[in-house]
């Protein structure tokens, strides 16, 4: 993982099975571009498949997940905006 003031960006890899966990974007646009493997992200109910060459992104305050259903890995190329204290 690479941290900016501003950006986590991760080179993400979730095994066959597993997932990242629902959760709320609330910093900021989530933004994972697939890299190998099948899979898919639910965002705000919405199903996208994600398999090479995917974008997806979740917008700031949706609810999301991202779930291996594949045989291999999946690999994203993942950036998260950090929280900012006031």
């Amino acid at each position: 993982m690479v941290m900016t003031e501003d950006t986590r960006i991760i080179l993400t890899r979730i095994p066959p099975g597993s997932s990242i966990g629902k959760h709320i974007q609330s910093t900021g646009d989530d933004v994972n571009y697939v890299l190998e493997g099948e899979g898919k992200a639910v965002c705000d109910g919405k199903e996208e498949v994600l398999s090479p060459g995917v974008c997806h992104v979740c917008p700031k305050g949706s609810e999301h997940s991202i779930v291996n259903d594949g045989e291999a890995d999946l690999t994203l190329f993942t950036t998260v905006p950090m929280p900012h204290s006031p």
